[in-house]
């Protein structure tokens, strides 16, 4: 009865240690998952930067075109 009380505990040991990796494996999983998730968050943040940044770009042409078309019309109203 001693021998198999020794080998299931000897099992037993072997299955925490193995329990231990695997929680450890699932662990690194997860941080590494949160780190993709938020590197794929910031590109599309970067994304959507770039998007803005193009609009108000041209927006401020169009602005600064009406502005010439303006004067324009009003120097020919005016004279």
């Amino acid at each position: 009865m001693m021998k198999l009380d020794n080998y299931t505990a000897i099992l037993l040991e072997e299955i925490r240690d193995q329990f231990r990796a695997v929680i450890e494996m699932v662990s690194q999983m997860q941080d590494n998952m949160q780190f993709l998730a938020k590197t794929a968050e910031l590109e599309v943040v970067k994304d959507d930067i770039r998007v803005i940044k193009k609009v108000v770009t041209d927006i401020s042409r169009q602005q600064k075109d009406h502005e010439k078309r303006i004067t324009k019309l009003e120097s020919v109203h005016a004279g």
